[in-house]
């Protein structure tokens, strides 16, 4: 149970898991007034990403992708940033946030000095890196793929499917973030001292749709490639 009053002089982040609960949904938006549309977002997981400013509150929606047992998982994300409580609302228990709870934990997060919207950037960060992550999986899995392409294998075909799929999920993903945080920097709505954060965030995220763009052009010559084969 989420109940008040807050300490002003500390942040509050807290985790609810389970989109399928309404009711409880509903009654952490009363608590904070969040307005019923975002709501309606945070339970609607085909919600594309965004981040939005609303009259006391940042609204975000993420696509959470992480690697697990060697599978690529997806999970759809809320996250809201009110004053110094950070609420975030997620699918299923298990994330990429552990690291970031053993940090605070251990009192090495500058959220102590930078509230919630510190903490707010440290969760978008750990979600880059899982992107990471994953692209470096992708293009392991494309360099196994072209040599099997080589080989003549025409099972391959399948898998070049999935790489594409998963490469659009991460477009999708990817891109709206991207411009999100291009606008807050641009409009100098965050936090002045946040700023070197935002820009190395966004570094990272060009990095990754430059690198989007590469695994695109090479799975679809890929596929032109096993399709000259199967002829």
């Amino acid at each position: 149970t989420i109940k008040g009053p807050f300490d002003a002089d500390k942040v509050y982040w807290f985790n609810i898991i389970g989109l399928h609960n309404i009711r409880l949904i509903k009654d952490i938006g009363d608590i904070f007034d969040i307005h019923p549309m975002d709501l309606e977002d945070i339970v609607h997981v085909s919600q594309w990403s965004k981040i939005e400013i609303n009259d006391s509150y940042l609204f975000s929606i993420f696509k959470m992708m992480y690697l697990k047992q060697a599978e690529i998982i997806h999970e759809h994300l809320g996250i809201v940033q009110h004053n110094n409580i950070l609420l975030t609302f997620q699918e299923t228990s298990g994330d990429v946030f552990d690291g970031i709870r053993k940090r605070l934990e251990n009192n090495h997060n500058n959220s102590r000095e930078y509230g919630s919207e510190f903490l707010f950037y440290s969760l978008i960060d750990a979600l880059v890196d899982q992107y990471f992550e994953i692209l470096n999986r992708l293009a392991a899995d494309i360099k196994n793929i072209e040599l099997r392409i080589y080989d003549s294998d025409l099972k391959s075909r399948e898998n070049i499917y999935y790489l594409r799929k998963e490469l659009l999920h991460l477009i999708n993903s990817v891109t709206p973030i991207k411009d999100s945080i291009k606008s807050l920097v641009n409009k100098e709505i965050i936090n002045k001292d946040m700023l070197p954060y935002y820009n190395d965030l966004l570094d990272h995220l060009n990095q990754i749709s430059d690198a989007l763009r590469a695994y695109k052009e090479m799975t679809n010559s890929l596929h032109e490639m096993q399709m000259a084969n199967a002829s």
